[in-house]
């Protein structure tokens, strides 16, 4: 006789909740003393059972999507519902402006660089020699004082890491 008297443990999701910029396909795993289990699922964030879509492979997550997850061993004993969230951006962000645009003028700007997303405010990402933006440029976060001749480059950059076209403003 085998007395099995343990839960399954809580299924585990081979990628973690998080922002992507890139579908996922998701693994889920659990494990049980006698060694037998399933997993059933849902992915519009109801709680899932026996009668729910039974795992058997790689789940792909092609939207912002709220996977949950229960274990049942193979005497009825079950896990805890878990859950996974996942927020899939494509999108990239808008090509910074600045304030003012551009051009000659008389005395020194204050240039003020803005961008949007879909999701919250992108990092604007800066340079003032002409070269190309990145990460490791300066990050925008107050006006720019532009007090001679020069080219400024702005590049905007998602939470996802989703990156704009790059701008480009003479002075």
């Amino acid at each position: 006789y085998s007395i099995d008297t343990i839960n399954p443990t809580d299924p585990t999701a081979s990628v973690g909740t998080g922002l992507y910029n890139v579908d996922q396909n998701v693994s889920l795993s659990s494990s049980d003393d006698h060694g037998s289990y399933t997993i059933y699922y849902t992915t519009d964030g109801t709680v899932p059972d026996n009668t729910k879509t039974l795992y058997v492979g790689p789940i792909s997550i092609t939207t912002t999507t709220v996977l949950k997850a229960i274990a049942y061993d193979t005497v009825g004993h079950t896990s805890n519902v878990v859950s996974f969230n996942y927020t899939i951006d494509k999108i990239n962000p808008s090509q910074p402006v600045a304030t003012p645009a551009g051009g000659t003028f008389g005395v020194a700007q204050n240039v003020i660089l803005s961008a949007t997303d879909n999701i919250g405010l992108p990092s604007i990402y800066y340079t003032i020699d002409g070269s190309t933006p990145t990460i490791a440029s300066s990050l925008y976060s107050a006006a720019i004082n532009i007090a001679s001749n020069m080219v400024l480059k702005a590049i905007a950059i998602d939470a996802a890491g989703n990156s704009s076209t790059i701008a480009s403003r003479v002075f």
